[in-house]
C-alpha cells in the first residue's frame, strides 16, 4: 500500500515546513523511503522555497535565493493530482509535496530537481540543480 504520510521538517536555516510522502498517491513509489530519505533527495529545494518573510511567496524566495540561474516556465502540465506532463516524456511522479505553514502555498518536488508551484492561480515549474 502507497498511502502518504504528513510529516513537519525544518531547513537547515530552522524554518519549519510541511512535507506529504507520495502525495498523488504513485502506485510505483517506493515505500520504504522515509520523510527523511525524501527531505535528503530533495536537498537544498525546501530551504530555497520557504527562506523568505512570512508574506513572501514560493516563486518570490526561489528567485531571491536562487543564485545559479533558473527560468519559470509553463509549457509543463501539472494535473489535478499533482502529476507533471511534459510533451512527449512520461509523466513524473512527485517524490514530496511541501506546504508552507506561513502561506499556505504548495509546491511539488520531482526527480531531477524538477519544482512546480502555484503562483497567481497556475502552475509554473523550474529545475533547481
Amino acid at each position: 500500500m502507497n498511502n502518504h504520510q504528513e510529516f513537519t521538517s525544518v531547513t537547515a536555516d530552522g524554518l519549519s515546513f510541511i512535507g506529504v510522502t507520495n502525495p498523488t498517491l504513485y502506485e510505483g513509489f517506493d515505500p520504504k523511503l522515509t520523510p527523511s530519505d525524501l527531505v535528503e533527495y530533495a536537498g537544498l529545494i525546501p530551504q530555497l522555497l520557504c527562506n523568505g518573510d512570512e508574506h513572501s511567496t514560493f516563486k518570490q524566495n526561489v528567485d531571491d535565493n536562487y543564485a545559479y540561474g533558473h527560468q519559470w516556465g509553463n509549457r509543463v502540465t501539472i494535473d489535478e493530482d499533482g502529476m507533471y506532463h511534459y510533451p512527449e516524456d512520461e509523466p513524473l511522479a512527485p517524490i514530496i509535496m511541501i506546504l508552507n505553514p506561513r502561506t499556505g502555498q504548495r509546491a511539488f518536488v520531482y526527480p531531477y530537481a524538477l519544482v512546480a508551484i502555484q503562483d497567481e492561480g497556475k502552475w509554473i515549474t523550474t529545475r533547481l540543480d
